[in-house]
């Protein structure tokens, strides 16, 4: 999608890009006269390109190349024609040959730096050099800056990338891309969420029609848990366009957020009506279908994702619908499958542990969270539910010591107080085991209150 919006957001400099193309042969043209015959030719290559009838305008262009082959103005047009035909290695070498005839052309450099940086070549340092040699010879292009700006990001160089951004805004105040993807930097690459706020309310200020900018603006928002104001940007990219399935999914997010969870549904529903490729759509209707106790409906929407990527992240969240019908072996199966496919996760044999005891297997639920410890060591509620486990199986001094260690790592985990306290209670130990209950019920564990009130009266 990200490319897609790119070219849409780029095509928007095609004229000036054709200005450029006039102003700067007239500028440093060579003293030769280009022929009338091949001037012709560039007129009509260029009108083709202009309707993106590509394949005629290489073809006129190479002739007017052969009449004249010093003309930089078609090399370069062909370069672009070739670039939007895929044909890379040839709008290399249409580049490279326009810059060996004339190396004091920023534009020529300007047009190879973008190849460069894009499309499958990626040579981003190449590209850093060829945006910075245009800039040296035209240091008042706005582009220049930009696509600069984009390379250093590539090259993780985000602070380069947000000096050039600040210079293209310097040198053209209204360049409404240029707070966009400033905006975008400072949102992804550099946690500045105000900032980026502020970059896009520009942007949407000096070109209210662009779907995107209320989309990104809306997702940052949604990461400020401003939810509303989100789903207001949303709707307002979705006004402007209805055929991004992102948008739709962006604001069933937002709309889960604030528990409207129906019409969260609908926003996913319809981004798999616009495009039925993103796995993630599925996923999150079955989180939404689940928090709407429509398990069979969330089962559904989970195996679907599965069928097209299979993420440990599916499994789970299956089999924590599976539980809730009580289907508790299917559930251990999806946590299994979860677990094959990232075996170093703590949390997923925890979660398996759990359902492994809530089916009867007290072993083998002792088991998994063993493993869970192994792998996370410093997760206090792994050794209260290997705990709980022991206590079930009788297993009073390991679970004792369960108890312990999960108070150690978390003093706040009123449960481990109140079942160590029945362990110490049942084996005599009346004045700890009322300790405990103490502490438990000061957390918050109701329950312990009852059995101060039976046990540890005078």
């Amino acid at each position: 999608m990200e490319d897609n919006k790119l070219t849409k957001l780029e095509s928007n400099q095609l004229q000036k890009v054709t200005d450029a193309l006039a102003a700067t042969d007239k500028i440093l043209a060579n003293s030769d006269t280009v022929p009338k015959e091949a001037e012709i030719l560039f007129e009509q290559a260029d009108k083709n390109f202009d309707a993106e009838n590509y394949d005629l305008a290489i073809e006129l262009l190479t002739k007017a190349i052969s009449i004249y082959p010093n003309y930089v103005r078609a090399l370069n047009l062909r370069g672009l024609s070739n670039q939007n035909k895929k044909n890379f290695s040839e709008a290399m070498g249409d580049f490279d040959m326009a810059i060996e005839i004339d190396a004091q052309r920023a534009i020529s450099y300007y047009y190879r730096g973008r190849l460069k940086g894009k499309y499958k070549v990626k040579d981003y340092e190449g590209a850093i050099k060829d945006f910075t040699m245009a800039i040296s010879l035209k240091d008042d292009d706005e582009d220049y800056y930009r696509f600069r700006a984009s390379a250093k990001e590539e090259l993780k160089d985000n602070h380069g990338a947000l000096s050039d951004f600040n210079k293209a805004i310097e040198l053209n105040t209204k360049y409404h891309l240029a707070y966009y993807f400033r905006g975008k930097l400072k949102y992804y690459k550099l946690d500045d969420d105000e900032g980026a706020l502020l970059d896009y309310d520009k942007a949407i200020e000096l070109n209210p029609k662009d779907e995107d900018y209320y989309n990104e603006r809306g997702i940052v928002k949604h990461h400020l848990e401003q939810y509303k104001s989100a789903i207001e940007d949303f709707d307002k990219a979705i006004e402007l366009s209805t055929t991004d399935a992102f948008f739709f999914n962006s604001r069933g997010l937002a709309k889960h957020e604030i528990e409207d969870y129906i019409g969260a549904i609908s926003d996913f529903t319809k981004a798999i009506e616009v495009d039925d490729y993103w796995e993630d759509f599925y996923y999150h209707r079955g989180l939404s279908k689940r928090e709407i106790n429509d398990y069979y409906g969330a089962i559904d929407d989970f195996t679907r994702a599965i069928d097209k990527d299979e993420k440990p992240i599916y499994f789970m969240v299956r089999g924590f619908a599976k539980e809730s019908l009580l289907q508790h072996e299917d559930a251990i199966e999806d946590y299994t499958q979860a677990i094959d496919l990232d075996p170093e996760d703590a949390q997923s044999y925890n979660i398996r542990g759990i359902a492994k005891l809530s089916s009867g297997d007290l072993q083998g639920a002792v088991e998994d969270y063993e493993f869970s410890i192994v792998l996370n060591p410093k997760e206090a509620s792994f050794y209260h539910n290997r705990g709980h486990a022991k206590l079930l199986l009788q297993e009073y001094k390991e679970a004792v010591s369960d108890f312990s260690e999960a108070i150690y790592l978390d003093p706040t985990d009123a449960n481990s107080y109140f079942e160590r306290g029945l362990i110490r209670y049942d084996f005599g130990d009346k004045r700890e085991a009322c300790k405990d209950w103490s502490k438990a019920g000061e957390l918050g564990n109701t329950k312990a209150y009852e059995m101060i009130k039976q046990y540890c009266g005078n």
